[in-house]
């Protein structure tokens, strides 16, 4: 599994499209809302570690947005 994270508030995870090239999903958070960007066009297909990474990602970014919600300072290790 590939997966990072910058800022505390992105998170990425490798995936490929249906012609087996290299992307990344990208998970963020956009003030009240958490958006997962996929590959322009495409399909993303993952492995199955990827997918836990995603699930992951997804997570975290939930709880970032809780923080943000909340009104509380946001520090990585608040959203892991």
């Amino acid at each position: 599994m590939s997966a990072g994270s910058d800022e505390g508030l992105r998170w990425w995870v490798d995936c490929t499209d249906a012609s087996g090239r290299s992307r990344q999903l990208t998970v963020l958070v956009l003030g009240d809302r958490v958006a997962v960007v996929t590959p322009p066009g495409e399909t993303a297909v993952m492995e199955p570690s990827d997918a836990v990474g995603l699930a992951q990602a997804l997570e975290r970014a939930s709880e970032a947005q809780k923080v943000i919600a909340d009104g509380r300072p946001l520090h990585p290790e608040t959203i892991g």
